[in-house]
C-alpha cells in the first residue's frame, strides 16, 4: 500500500462506526481571551476527555452530599490515612472514592 491509498474498511466496519457516531453526543466550548489559562491547563493534560469527564463527575458527586461535605473535607484535613476502616468509623464511608481520591490528592499537593 502506497502512502497514497487509504485502507479499505469494510460495510460492517463503516455501519458500525455510524452507528456509534447516532450514539454518541458532542459537546463543543468557546473560550473568551481571559479564559485562555483554562484551555492552556485543559490542553496540558494528557487525556482531556477523561480530565474533563472527572471533573464533572466530581462536581456532581459533591453535590449529592453537600451538606455533608464540611465535615468531610474536616476529616480529611485531620487524618493523614484514608483507610477504609477508619472512614467507616467517622461516618464517611458512604462517600464515592472519586471525591475520597481528589480531596486526597488537592490535600497532598
Amino acid at each position: 500500500m502506497t502512502n497514497n491509498e487509504k485502507p479499505t474498511t469494510s460495510e460492517a466496519q463503516r455501519k458500525a462506526v455510524q452507528k456509534y457516531k447516532q450514539k454518541t453526543k458532542r459537546f463543543g466550548l468557546d473560550f473568551a481571551p481571559t479564559e485562555f489559562d483554562l484551555l492552556e491547563h485543559i490542553h496540558s493534560q494528557p487525556k482531556k476527555q477523561t480530565y474533563i469527564k472527572k471533573l464533572i463527575r466530581v462536581d456532581m458527586e459533591a453535590q449529592k452530599y453537600a451538606g455533608d461535605l464540611a465535615r468531610l473535607l474536616n476529616y480529611l484535613l485531620e487524618h493523614e490515612d484514608t483507610d477504609t476502616a477508619l472512614m467507616k468509623n467517622a461516618g464517611l464511608e458512604q462517600y464515592p472514592s472519586i471525591i475520597i481520591e481528589s480531596l486526597t490528592k488537592k490535600k497532598a499537593e
